[in-house]
């Protein structure tokens, strides 16, 4: 995989592949708007190793706050390291935010925003 395009300031990147599309499945972004009490999903990898599925944890989003002019997404459940660059996913099945800051060390648990991720790409 080679980095093809990199946001420092809201830690987001787009990544380029050979894999053939038939071996992996492409979630679309959420629609909808999202406020305090929605369900949401989150998926990802921690501290992945042999053997090892992707990891899924039901929350609710607890609220919408706006960090370092970034849209975040704050979430019940615990992102763990190694979830980080995964979906939260709405009832929709679509993406909402994308898991950025969590663990067991952080005291609040964070996406960002699908939409910050849609503006950074229309502006490059």
């Amino acid at each position: 995989m080679i980095i093809s395009k990199y946001d420092a300031h809201r830690d987001l990147a787009i990544l380029r592949h050979d894999i053939a599309a038939i071996e992996f499945y492409e979630l679309e972004a959420s629609a909808r708007g999202l406020k305090a009490g929605d369900n949401v999903v989150a998926i990802g990898y921690p501290a992945f190793g042999p053997g090892d599925k992707f990891n899924v944890r039901h929350g609710t989003v607890t609220s919408l706050p706006v960090k370092s002019a970034v849209q975040m997404i704050e979430v019940t459940q615990k992102l763990s390291q190694g979830m980080s660059g995964g979906p939260v996913i709405d009832a929709d099945d679509a993406v909402v935010g994308i898991i950025h800051q969590g663990g067991p060390t952080e005291g609040r648990d964070f996406a960002i925003y699908v939409s910050a991720l849609m503006s950074w790409l229309r502006k490059s």
